[in-house]
């Protein structure tokens, strides 16, 4: 008998004449049959999810490994994020660090950066660094101050080449020998020149940036199967080793459109020591020209150090006038007695300041000879049969250019401060520590911000006050525990809370219980995620008010700890950025407990989670989970498994809905 049979035969039974006909009995019990195999397979669904997710997260060698590997890496990049902020504030210089993965398959290299002025982008290859070998972590450390001293000084130094071109009214196109070129397309041009010109005022100022910025001009920028490709890079660097840069320039005199080196040269000395916009725009126009007829004629491209956007508009700078390269102060007189090298080895390393001229990997004075101008391509012709000798590497008995390099990079990277490798090792070993990576875009609020905050906290407290007062003790619920203190209770004050202070000598405010938020930080919270960080640190004071510990973590791509429930913080906001991963936020739920038995978990996040669809798995008895879906429809949240799931449409509403939970807890 089929269900239609069957359908028939139990509707005969059913059917009452002039209330529902035989034909409307089918049909709702058809719909039914529907809603209920739906159900079954949304059930049957939900259940696959919790067993994989049980799995994945089972106590196993896989997954174990799987997340000590990232989490040595999001330590590492930890790390160097502190350490490149270290590195700014020595140069005082403001701009926001953010350091991701990379693969270095497709950067081209381990370590990649690169600014719009406002902000410095760090990419590292984890893989490629050990994080328990000193070497393997001198030569990160010695990297990555080279790349932020170099984008560093164009947040100092550089004038965007679109305002070289706002100001110079040429628009977006160029005419140059009767062809038009489009202004982006002398980006490297310009990114050549503003380089050389950048790096050299940097070394003035603090020379010892000098030797940073050889090492990864040589391990980046100079093509060891042919250096000389690279002379156009390295012509303005003439902080440079002087036997580096004659056997670079001998070996690009060797290739083809080598009449073009003087004229790049004479350029390149133009664009570093101009003083207006205009000498410097015209210098990227003709600099341009050579380049193309300079890298087609020889078949072959150079890596850029950076890839900082000349496309950024940045209307203060449009305004500033441009900083011309200092004058070299003359080196001083050593002192009487002592030798002069020693003298000038005085470093400023970290702030400490070289009041020499030391030239890194060269003479203790500046090299005039070596400083490039209109009139000095005959002393340099008057050296190519020394420098030839020196490129020539192995048939006169001396290194070859790519040896050269090399043992420059060597030496180098062993001359980083061994104190400054430990102080990144240590810090790699208390971030794998924490329960989760330090949220690196974590900034202090404005004083405006900070009002916000605390009248979230007050209008909190003045809720939980009252509730307090008025409300008495659970007796039943809280007397097998044995921590009421009768006398205590009926002796208080208004506002008084030491009726609590008999449980068991511990809790003394009676409230067993931690908060945990977490919030997501995704790309598309960006327009709301300073008013969420204004609302979370009120609550997050408010609970300190009580002595609840409350941990505020942001979820997006990774998971990154705010602040933890028993550490001290101000008030601090957050940015947002990339996907809606929560998985990682929600395994670490167990270390927000703080041994109290009670525990609220909060999520605020405004979408579809990326590796989540349930929660249950992390619920326990005492652990209440509530969503908060922002701007979403409640369908989107309901069925995470969570205790409650609540849609706003105003990210103000989270803190009286926090509120509300926590004076379930305090009336027992």
């Amino acid at each position: 008998m089929t269900d239609t049979d069957q359908d028939i035969d139990e509707v005969e039974q059913l059917v009452v004449p002039g209330v529902m006909t035989r034909k409307e009995l089918q049909n709702s019990r058809s719909r039914l049959r529907n809603w209920l195999s739906r159900d079954n397979a949304a059930s049957e669904k939900r259940a696959r999810v919790l067993a994989e997710q049980l799995l994945a997260t089972a106590d196993n060698a896989a997954y174990s490994k799987h997340r000590e590997t990232r989490r040595a890496a999001d330590s590492l990049m930890s790390s160097i994020g502190s350490l490149a902020n270290r590195v700014l504030v020595s140069m005082q210089v403001t701009a926001k660090v953010t350091v991701t993965h990379g693969y270095a398959k497709y950067m081209g290299r381990t370590v990649n950066a690169y600014t719009d002025f406002d902000t410095i982008q760090i990419q590292v290859d984890t893989d490629r660094f050990n994080i328990n070998s000193v070497e393997s972590i001198s030569e990160l450390v010695h990297v990555i101050k080279g790349l932020v001293y170099h984008e560093g000084g164009h947040v100092a130094w550089t004038t965007p080449r679109r305002v070289l071109c706002d100001r110079n009214n040429c628009g977006s196109q160029h005419v140059i020998n009767g062809e038009i070129v489009h202004s982006a397309h002398m980006q490297q041009a310009w990114n050549v020149l503003e380089d050389q010109r950048m790096e050299r005022a940097m070394v003035v100022t603090s020379p010892v940036m000098g030797k940073y910025f050889t090492t990864i001009v040589a391990k980046y920028v100079v093509n060891p199967t042919n250096p000389g490709l690279a002379w156009p890079w390295l012509a303005g660097r003439t902080y440079m080793p002087k036997e580096i840069r004659r056997a670079v320039r001998a070996a690009a005199e060797q290739l083809k459109a080598a009449h073009l080196i003087p004229k790049m040269e004479a350029v390149i000395s133009r664009y570093c020591n101009a003083s207006d916009v205009t000498t410097m725009h015209d210098a990227v126009v003709e600099m341009h020209e050579y380049l193309n007829e300079w890298l087609n004629s020889n078949g072959g491209t150079v890596a850029e150090l950076d890839r900082h956007s000349g496309l950024h508009w940045d209307e203060s700078r449009s305004k500033e006038e441009l900083r011309p390269i200092p004058t070299p102060p003359e080196p001083p007189e050593p002192p009487k007695g002592k030798d002069k090298a020693e003298s000038s080895n005085r470093g400023d390393e970290d702030g400490e300041r070289n009041d020499g001229n030391e030239q890194p990997n060269g003479s203790d004075k500046p090299d005039k000879s070596d400083e490039l101008g209109d009139g000095d391509e005959q002393e340099n012709q008057s050296k190519k049969s020394d420098s030839t000798v020196k490129s020539a590497g192995t048939e006169s008995g001396e290194k070859s250019i790519p040896e050269q390099l090399r043992d420059l990079i060597n030496e180098n990277i062993a001359s980083t401060n061994i104190a400054e490798v430990n102080e990144v090792m240590s810090d790699i070993n208390t971030n794998r520590g924490m329960m989760a990576i330090r949220d690196n875009s974590i900034q202090p609020m404005t004083e405006a911000e900070i009002v916000d905050s605390q009248a979230v906290r007050n209008r909190m407290l003045d809720v939980l006050d009252k509730l307090i007062v008025q409300v008495d003790p659970s007796w039943l619920f809280y007397q097998e525990n044995g921590i009421i203190d009768p006398t205590a209770y009926l002796t208080r004050e208004p506002g008084d809370m030491n009726f609590w202070s008999g449980m068991n000598g511990d809790k003394g405010n009676g409230h067993d219980l931690s908060v945990s938020l977490l919030i997501d930080a995704s790309g598309s919270m960006a327009n709301a995620i300073d008013t969420v960080s204004i609302i979370a640190m009120g609550i997050r004071k408010a609970c300190e008010h009580y002595d609840i510990p409350c941990t505020i973590t942001t979820f997006c791509d990774e998971t990154r700890l705010v602040v933890a429930g028993d550490e001290e913080c101000g008030f601090v906001k957050v940015e947002a950025g990339g996907g809606t991963s929560i998985f990682d936020a929600m395994t670490i739920l167990d270390d927000q407990v703080y041994g109290n038995n009670n525990h609220l978990v909060v999520i605020l996040t405004d979408g579809e989670w990326s590796d989540l669809k349930d929660v249950r798995i992390w619920g326990t008895p005492t652990r209440h989970i509530m969503i908060v879906g922002y701007n979403v429809y409640q369908e989107t949240i309901t069925n995470k498994g969570a205790n409650s799931a609540i849609t706003i449409s105003d990210i103000n509403e989270l803190a009286p809905l926090v509120t509300s939970c926590l004076a379930g807890y305090f009336a027992g």
